[in-house]
């Protein structure tokens, strides 16, 4: 498996420290991952690491995990219609990020790294520095300066470093970028970064185990950067 750009489709190594392709700018994706197979489940495993098998990780990747995934599918009803609600907020830090970021975080800890930043103004932040400490990661959070403070104590409280960047989100981008150019911090983004996206497929995956192998004729997701949305996609 290599990291190949979608526009120019230059190939990097799973542990490269670009975000983007240096050649055009184009966004990386996961080349020969595995394709999903249901004979590969592991159905002894209540968590999103049933599909260890069918998730891209590098041979050696064990998983940093505190129990994400196969969270509750609950039928219920709004104005005569029946519909069902993942709930992913039943994931250790409270967001469906730990999806991603536990692929994530198992692939740099798989790599050796010691050191991650991001830049978030709130749920993919705390779940990165709740991972990162799992894993014995340092991290490193460039948020706007008007974030939630009760997403700041989250952060926090895992042990992140913090840095407050004022003016708009996009300054927070900016300035993570630049530090990650410096030095030798991996820049663990959470909407460039292909190992996110692998986690967030794991939603789609679970929804149609419970629903019994089938998939459902609709599905309506919230969409920030839209992780979430592709992954399930």
């Amino acid at each position: 498996m290599t990291f190949i750009c979608s526009s120019c489709s230059t190939r990097y190594p799973l542990d490269t420290r670009a975000w983007v392709c240096a050649q055009c700018g184009g966004l990386f994706e996961i080349d020969n991952a595995p394709r999903f197979d249901p004979l590969q489940i592991n159905s002894t495993d209540a968590t999103l690491w049933r599909y260890r098998a069918l998730i891209p990780l590098p041979a050696n990747a064990a998983p940093v995990s505190m129990g994400e995934g196969f969270t509750p599918l609950v039928e219920t009803r709004l104005n005569g219609a029946t519909f069902f609600a993942k709930l992913d907020y039943l994931n250790p830090s409270g967001s469906f990020k730990d999806r991603g970021t536990t692929v994530l975080i198992s692939a740099l800890n798989a790599f050796g790294v010691t050191r991650a930043l991001d830049d978030s103004s709130g749920n993919a932040a705390a779940s990165l520095s709740a991972y990162a400490a799992r894993a014995g990661i340092a991290a490193e959070i460039f948020v706007p300066a008007h974030a939630s403070p009760g997403k700041l104590a989250q952060i926090q409280i895992y042990g992140a470093q913090l840095n407050r960047i004022e003016g708009p989100r996009e300054n927070a981008a900016r300035a993570v970028q630049d530090a990650a150019k410096k030095g030798d911090a991996y820049y663990a983004s959470h909407y460039y970064n292909p190992f996110v996206l692998a986690g967030m497929k794991t939603t789609a995956w679970e929804i149609w185990e419970q629903l019994n192998r089938r998939a459902p004729d609709a599905v309506i997701a919230p969409v920030g950067h839209g992780s979430n949305f592709v992954g399930i996609a």
